[in-house]
């Protein structure tokens, strides 16, 4: 009877576990169709992005990428990067001011998007301070020559983290390089949900000027 009673158990045990696999959300990656026309500029792209949330998950990026390049009504610039469907790194350029940058990250189904407003005086080149209404990302000069800048990057707010930007640019601030690490730590109802990223791209389609 005991070992009947303790095979159960262990059959009890086995399904609830199997139950709570089968109820977990899936995570998915679905690739984003790349930018077209004149002004979509062609990416040679290695990197990931992963959250330790429910087990954990990780989005490798494909080996090319494109950074569309658009020119709203505003007269500004707008360049989109789009990996996946799931990512989305989006920043805004006037006169060679950064006005503002959009990120978007979606795990389990679940979408993060947000929009960091910048303040005046912001610019790939010199740093910037821009802000949701909860988190706010600052980048410092750390070296910088021409067509060159590092700069170090802290998350404060909601999200607390860290990263660092390697940029390489025209002189009309089109990016022919970019290197990222980023790591960042945001409250949940399951706790501290940290993300990681590391990527790079490298400009192998140029596209014509803007200038």
């Amino acid at each position: 009877m005991r070992r009947l009673l303790a095979a159960a158990v262990v059959l009890a045990a086995v399904g609830a576990g199997a139950a709570l696999w089968l109820l977990r959300p899936r995570d998915e990656v679905t690739p984003a169709l790349p930018a077209t026309g004149p002004y979509a500029l062609v990416y040679a792209t290695s990197g990931f992005e992963e959250v330790d949330a429910l087990g954990g998950a990780r989005h490798d990026y494909p080996a090319r990428t494109t950074i569309a390049v658009l020119r709203p009504a505003s007269g500004c610039t707008v360049f989109r990067w789009r990996p996946l469907a799931e990512r989305l790194y989006e920043w805004e350029l006037c006169a060679g001011e950064l006005r503002r940058f959009t990120e978007l990250h979606r795990f389990f189904g679940r979408e993060d998007r947000r929009t960091y407003r910048c303040r005046p005086g912001s610019s790939l080149r010199t740093g910037w301070r821009c802000s949701t209404d909860d988190t706010t990302e600052t980048a410092r000069v750390l070296a910088s020559r021409p067509g060159y800048i590092r700069l170090e990057t802290t998350l404060r707010g909601a999200s607390e983290g860290s990263g660092a930007r390697e940029l390489w640019l025209r002189p009309d601030d089109t990016p022919e390089r970019i290197r990222v690490e980023n790591g960042n730590a945001t409250p949940s109802v399951l706790g501290a949900v940290n993300y990681r990223e590391r990527y790079e791209l490298r400009l192998i389609e140029p596209g014509p000027s803007r200038g």
